[in-house]
């Protein structure tokens, strides 16, 4: 990596805000930079992410290669969803010789809209590609008002 794309385990405080029309979605930092963190000389990267706003909330879709469930986290605290994985070879003693390195972590942090309800979300891992579901929250779906 060169000196762009690699930085010491600290966080930014830049903030992106990904927005549906009116509604604030999620947010994010915007520094996407890997990480060196050299107490285990692992290296720590964004994972390829995109969110998708349904009828029902936002589908979130995280790809994490090499990733297994026992190594995945996700939290939810406030309006903070954290995720935290590491691959499953991360650490091996083989030697990369060509082509780019593959994180041995991954991070990402996003912050829940208001409209969002963090406390009903689900979530599935499967062939590498982490699949969460955030409903809106009630107050925030659409209802019918009956006429008299």
């Amino acid at each position: 990596m060169n000196d762009s794309t690699q930085t010491t385990c600290k966080e930014s405080s830049c903030n992106e805000t990904l927005t549906d029309r009116k509604n604030e979605v999620l947010s994010q930092p915007t520094d996407t930079k890997a990480e060196v963190c050299n107490e285990e000389t692992l290296t720590t990267a964004q994972p390829a992410w995109h969110a998708e706003r349904t009828d029902d909330g936002v589908d979130l879709e995280v790809t994490l290669p090499g990733v297994l469930r026992e190594n995945l986290d996700l939290q939810v605290e406030g309006r903070e969803l954290r995720l935290s994985a590491r691959r499953e070879n991360a650490g091996s003693s083989r030697r990369l010789i060509l082509g780019q390195p593959a994180p041995d972590t991954y991070a990402l942090k996003l912050r829940l809209g208001e409209s969002l309800d963090g406390e009903q979300l689900s979530a599935a891992l499967k062939d590498g590609i982490l699949k969460v579901s955030v409903p809106l929250a009630s107050e925030a779906r659409p209802r019918t008002i009956s006429i008299d």
